[in-house]
């Protein structure tokens, strides 16, 4: 499920630079120059951000899908007592920690 709303932003974006590609190159072809190194520049800047996240993702992707009807109760068990346990910010710091790691991965540039 993860994966293919991954699979849906890759494809947003691809099309979304392909619209951008087509209309600069329609007002006048020497802008696809300015598109191409901006688009490298992009990538440049997000390639940390997206290293990050899709090892992340790898990693937790086995931990979250549940291999028997066991686990599957086990984590919805899980889920309904989170809520209620004194330690419950204890308990989720460590599965927090990298979730917080990835998502501050991006700096923002200052313009």
């Amino acid at each position: 499920m993860v994966l293919g709303h991954d699979d849906d932003l890759a494809a947003d974006a691809t099309r979304t630079s392909n619209r951008l590609h087509g209309l600069l190159t329609s007002i006048h072809p020497a802008l696809e120059r300015v598109h191409r190194a901006a688009y490298a520049g992009y990538r440049e800047a997000m390639r940390e951000y997206v290293d990050v996240n899709v090892t992340l993702g790898a990693s937790n992707a086995a931990q979250m899908v549940a291999g028997s009807p066991m686990q599957i109760r086990m984590q919805t068990t899980m889920m309904r007592l989170v809520n209620r346990l004194p330690w419950k910010d204890l308990a989720m710091r460590p599965i927090m920690k990298p979730l917080n790691e990835a998502a501050n991965a991006l700096t923002l540039a200052a313009y």
